[in-house]
């Protein structure tokens, strides 16, 4: 049986979490001084919109079918 390991690789900037890539997917955090906005996801163009609360923790992510997902 061939099992491949995944490798998931976390990119921080002064503490904060900006980019995930891994064997899948390269997906990249958009934020401002305080928390996070926006997800970008490179291996399909997808994106999704944030709602964090003031301490930057997500609480429900918005997708272009408006769809509302809880992280």
């Amino acid at each position: 049986m061939n099992s491949q390991n995944k490798v998931t690789h976390f990119f921080y900037q002064n503490g904060n979490l900006v980019t995930v890539n891994d064997s899948d997917s390269k997906r990249s955090i958009i934020r401002n001084a305080h928390m996070p906005l926006a997800e970008q996801c490179f291996t399909d163009g997808g994106g999704s919109l944030l709602a964090s609360d003031e301490k930057g923790s997500v609480l429900a992510v918005s997708q272009k079918d408006d769809e509302k997902k809880s992280p």
